[in-house]
């Protein structure tokens, strides 16, 4: 049998929050360095693909305490939009509505993706703020996960994403058939 622990997402890896360079500098925007933002994150999309904003190099070094590397958790802390989850595949900044896990080497990212994933009704639970349900980074830090052992995470994040991937290409293949059909 698994033996699964429970731990609060700040043992499984780095908590950080996004931040926004100043807008009012035009110099930290325009380059290539991907900033993500809530609408870059996709309820049908595991990983963020592309930004509607880059950072400059100005912009990244204004920040660059809040840079994320590849394979990290990134989950919308705010709003109708809390809950949401991706990947980063490259290195990222967020702004300051995503909290982000920079996972530890025990944890696995791809089953950090899918146990979060499933996990909206806690995030809204723990959330302060009446009008606007904000999840702090505190409190965020806080929520407790169940884990098992860092080769089971690996064999239910492989199982997951090729389960993932199967739907994707099915829905591209009633797509193209609907166009053809047309």
């Amino acid at each position: 049998m698994i033996e699964y622990k429970t731990v609060k997402l700040s043992e499984v890896g780095e908590i950080v929050t996004g931040s926004t360079p100043s807008t009012k500098n035009e110099e930290n925007y325009g380059g290539e360095f991907p900033f993500v933002r809530v609408s870059d994150m996709t309820e049908d999309r595991k990983y963020v693909k592309e930004t509607g904003k880059k950072l400059s190099e100005k912009g990244k070094k204004e920040v660059e305490n809040r840079v994320l590397n590849e394979g990290s958790v990134m989950v919308c802390c705010i709003g109708n939009t809390l809950g949401k989850v991706a990947l980063t595949q490259t290195e990222v900044i967020t702004n300051q509505q995503i909290n982000s896990i920079i996972p530890y080497e025990n944890y696995d990212a791809e089953f950090l993706y899918y146990k979060l994933s499933n996990m909206k009704n806690i995030f809204k639970r723990h959330a302060g703020g009446s009008a606007q349900p904000i999840l702090s980074k505190t409190k965020f830090s806080n929520i407790k996960i169940d884990v098992p052992p860092v080769e089971t995470q690996e064999k239910i994040g492989d199982l997951l994403y090729s389960i993932d991937e199967k739907i994707r290409v099915n829905r591209e293949l009633a797509e193209l058939l609907e166009e053809t059909a047309h």
